[in-house]
């Protein structure tokens, strides 16, 4: 790890929050630089705090995304069904 660095809340409600890092890594013995993203997600079930993360490349050539765009977004749709499976508004009991 050679650097990191916040990016900033992409979401926050009242039980609920997601937010993003960036993080600069040295992958081998080459000294060859990898970017990855990282956004994460804390929200209540059932009095439970919950966290789910998805890590992904800084861009990805092939499909031509964002990897700040898409662990935002897969982390917000799965932070909504987490919520909706069990009728939770995201706040305790």
């Amino acid at each position: 790890l050679t650097r990191m660095g916040f990016l900033g809340i992409s979401e926050a409600t009242e039980n609920t929050v997601i937010f993003s890092l960036r993080a600069d890594l040295t992958a081998d013995k080459a000294s060859e630089k990898v970017t990855v993203i990282t956004s994460a997600a804390f929200f209540l079930v059932d009095n439970k705090i919950i966290m789910l993360a998805a890590y992904a490349s800084e861009y990805d050539s092939e499909s031509r995304e964002s990897g700040l765009a898409w662990t935002q977004s897969e982390v917000s749709k799965w932070t909504k069904d987490i919520l909706l499976a069990n009728n939770s508004t995201g706040k305790g009991k």
